[in-house]
């Protein structure tokens, strides 16, 4: 069965290409963790805004355009070997996933202007958003963000995309919601 080609794909893009992601994030966007660093940037930049925002678009776009290639690689595969995917719902769910990468990498934000180590900051952004996952397994809750990283196996199996449309909302309010908070907390900080 073709969905059965991408929900394999999904999976591990959902699991370990969140993992590479957060930690390249964490890398990017914790740079209090090196003191060298964060005066040098600090005293050379109007505002924290200007050093936490290009860090994150360019992770998010390196991450989207990771997930990009991927999909298609795997929809191309999945065409071949298997049979043929509807375009629309393949390409509706990896903008969800696309999204929910820029979600994750917010978060990875928000936790680096909380804690000062690398290591910290992904392990604890791995942690609220592994959170997530439980807690939307267990309640079987489609509203929760984490329903967006697994949103192209759902729509390849021919479920709605409108039930996607609470998480999307969400994710979009908690991502810009963290952006704003983690530039607030970050700016507060001391050297």
């Amino acid at each position: 069965m073709p969905a059965d080609g991408v929900a394999q794909f999904a999976g591990n893009a959902a699991q370990i290409g969140l993992l590479v992601v957060v930690l390249v994030a964490a890398s990017a966007l914790a740079f209090d963790a090196r003191r060298e660093m964060a005066v040098f940037l600090r005293t050379r930049v109007r505002g924290v805004a200007s050093v936490i925002l290009p860090a994150y678009l360019v992770t998010t776009g390196a991450a989207a355009a990771g997930l990009a290639l991927g999909t298609l690689a795997a929809w191309y595969e999945t065409a071949v070997l298997l049979g043929e995917l509807p375009a629309g719902a393949v390409l509706l769910g990896l903008g969800c996933g696309v999204i929910f990468l820029a979600f994750a990498v917010a978060v990875v934000a928000l936790m680096a202007a909380l804690v000062r180590g690398v290591a910290a900051a992904a392990g604890c952004a791995l942690a609220l958003l592994l959170g997530l996952a439980v807690v939307g397994g267990l309640t079987g809750t489609a509203w929760l963000p984490v329903t967006l990283a697994t949103a192209t196996e759902a729509l390849v199996r021919g479920e709605p995309a409108a039930g996607l449309l609470p998480a999307l909302l969400l994710t979009a309010a908690l991502t810009v919601f963290a952006l704003i908070a983690a530039v607030r907390l970050a700016s507060r900080r001391e050297i």
